[in-house]
Formats: structure tokens, sequence, C-alpha cells
């Protein structure tokens, strides 16, 4: 039996979906536009695009090494350009990062927001604490 276009699209989807280890709540928000945070070894990019499975699949296939997905989150360029400043120290290139110091604490910390808090009074972000907000262990072990 010939697939659809439409099903041959789902089964695509259905396929990479389970290429990512990543967290319950995170796979049902993979089909919709976002913030994504995902990363390999020591490393973390923090973007958005408007189909994170598509952005997923890109990725992964110029990289040398599993990515896993830490967290997605609803907004847009704006908070994208929040975080990116808020974690400029540990830039390697582009969007992405050095998953170490406080960023490295936020990732372990399930990707928590709202993370900081912008102040109105200077106009730039305020140094947060960090929730205890532990993710599953097999979550963040691919399984």
């Amino acid at each position: 039996m010939r697939l659809t276009s439409r099903e041959k699209e789902a089964k695509r989807r259905a396929e990479a979906e389970a290429l990512f280890p990543v967290r319950g709540e995170i796979r049902a928000s993979l089909r919709e536009a976002g913030i994504y945070v995902i990363g390999f070894s020591d490393y973390l990019k923090i973007g958005i695009s408007d189909c994170l499975i598509d952005r997923l699949i890109g990725l992964q296939n110029h990289l040398p090494e599993q990515l896993i997905l830490y967290a997605t989150h609803r907004g847009g360029r704006e908070l994208e350009g929040q975080l990116h400043a808020r974690f400029r120290e540990y830039r390697t290139r582009g969007e992405w990062f050095k998953n170490t110091g406080i960023l490295k604490e936020w990732t372990d910390a399930g990707c928590v927001l709202p993370f900081y808090r912008l102040t109105t009074i200077t106009g730039g972000l305020e140094k947060p604490s960090i929730r205890t907000v532990q993710p599953s262990g097999a979550a963040r072990n691919g399984r």
C-alpha cells in the first residue's frame, strides 16, 4: 500500500521523535514553534524554530554525537535573545554555549523559566536563584 505525502510526513516525524531522548512533557511540544535547549557532550545550543522536530533532525544530521533535548519553551526572538544575553559568558560560537557554571546549574535543574527577571530600573538582567527541579535520571541518560 502506498502512503500519501501526509502519511509519509507523519511517519518521518514519528521516527525522528523516537531518535531524541526527551522527557514526556517535552515530546508534545516538538511539533510547535518555540525556543529549544539541546546539547551534546559539554555543549548546548539555545535556539528558536518554527518546527522544533524539523530543526532537531537538521542539526542531528550534522553532529558527530547524539543530541539531547533538554527543554522547549514557548517564546520568540525576545526570549531567545534574553537567554543568549544571560549566558553570554559561556558562548563559544553563534548560539552554542559551553555547558558549565550557572548555565549547567540551569540545565541540571530542568531549564526552568522564569530563570531571570527583567529589571525595569537598569534594563538589564538580574541574576536569579536556581529552583531545585530535577529532571528524571532516565531522561538525562537517553533512556
